[in-house]
């Protein structure tokens, strides 16, 4: 379709190259993705054509690498971003911690802790936290929440409280999304009265967001 647009004359945008880059590495066609890349590439050197190399483009081509276990091509891509100048978001972050937590080993989900710890750090760019119109609890929840996964997926309610703590401490939300984690490791754990604690808390904040009454009370009014 993109080559089909071309030779009708129809101009390609930014966005239309990258659906296409991101269709092309969803389905684990890398050549396809890199090939594509430097099409675009190629296209933000001539200052009259409106491209720029930007941190979508680059986090779909990272994100491919890491999906089919290329960290060293993945890394190229993480590396390109910096030298061209572009903050990483919290996509970028959250893509490669989320490869250290699948590989599950001791040596990599402490790299993701030092990974997470780089990016929280005081004397990092911590723009990632509030950048592409993103709140920061969302960037939180995209950068923890594989760690905390993990976590819950161990049974390790220990390291879940942990992290949702420091979600807490970097000025985040116990979003309900985090929250389920939480209740995900409780409950393999066998822990009631914990997984009980989180599903009330839960609860309430399900009934605020709504902004509705508790439903489980009847309405002695309604006929």
């Amino acid at each position: 379709l993109l080559e089909k647009m071309e030779n009708h004359g129809v101009r390609p945008t930014r966005h239309t190259y990258s659906l296409t880059i991101q269709s092309a590495a969803d389905h684990g066609q890398m050549d396809t993705a890199t090939g594509l890349y430097r099409r675009y590439a190629r296209l933000t050197s001539d200052a009259g054509s409106g491209f720029e190399m930007n941190v979508y483009v680059l986090t779909i081509l990272m994100s491919g690498w890491l999906r089919v276990g290329n960290t060293d091509r993945a890394r190229q891509v993480y590396e390109d971003m910096l030298r061209h100048g572009i903050k990483p978001s919290a996509v970028t972050y959250g893509a490669i911690i989320k490869r250290y937590a699948v590989e599950n080993t001791e040596e990599s989900l402490e790299s993701a802790r030092i990974f997470l710890g780089d990016a929280l750090g005081k004397g990092s760019d911590r723009g990632w936290l509030t950048d592409m119109d993103t709140s920061p609890s969302a960037a939180l929840q995209v950068v923890i929440g594989p760690l905390l996964y993990n976590a819950a997926d161990k049974q390790d309610q220990e390291t879940v409280e942990a992290l949702l703590d420091q979600v807490e401490a970097e000025g985040g939300d116990r979003s309900i999304g985090l929250l389920t984690l939480a209740l995900h490791a409780h409950r393999r754990s066998g822990d009631v009265l914990s997984a009980r604690k989180v599903w009330d808390e839960i609860y309430a904040r399900a009934l605020r967001i709504s902004d509705v009454r508790d439903f489980t009370t009847r309405d002695s009014s309604a006929k």
